[in-house]
C-alpha cells in the first residue's frame, strides 16, 4: 500500500504542476513588458497554487517569439522558485517548452 500512495502522490503532483504550468504560460504570454517593475500575479483555483512572475526575456527568431521567466510558485508544500519558457510560433497559440524548480 506504501508504493501505492506514493506512486498516487506523484502523480497527482505532476498533474498540478502541469495545470499551474498552464496557468503560468497564459500569465506569461500575456504580460505587458513595457511595465516597469515586472511582478504579475498569477493563481490557480484547480491546484490553490498562486505566484508571481518577476522576471521575463523576451527572444525572437523569424516569426517565432518565445519569453523566458522566474516565477514563484506557493503550494501547500511550501514555496518554490521555478524557471520556465514559453514560445509562440506566430499564430497566437503559445507552448510551455519548459518549466521546472530553479537550481
Amino acid at each position: 500500500h506504501k508504493e501505492y500512495r506514493r506512486q498516487r502522490q506523484m502523480c497527482i503532483e505532476t498533474a498540478d504542476r502541469l495545470s499551474d504550468g498552464r496557468t503560468v504560460r497564459n500569465a506569461v504570454s500575456a504580460a505587458k513588458l513595457s511595465q516597469s517593475p515586472l511582478a504579475v500575479a498569477w493563481a490557480n483555483a484547480e491546484t490553490g497554487a498562486s505566484g508571481t512572475i518577476t522576471a521575463i526575456e523576451e527572444m525572437r527568431e523569424g516569426s517565432a517569439i518565445c519569453r523566458r521567466f522566474t516565477t514563484s510558485r506557493q503550494r501547500f508544500d511550501g514555496i518554490a522558485l521555478y524557471n520556465g519558457e514559453a514560445c509562440s510560433a506566430g499564430s497566437g497559440e503559445w507552448v510551455l517548452t519548459r518549466f521546472g524548480e530553479a537550481g
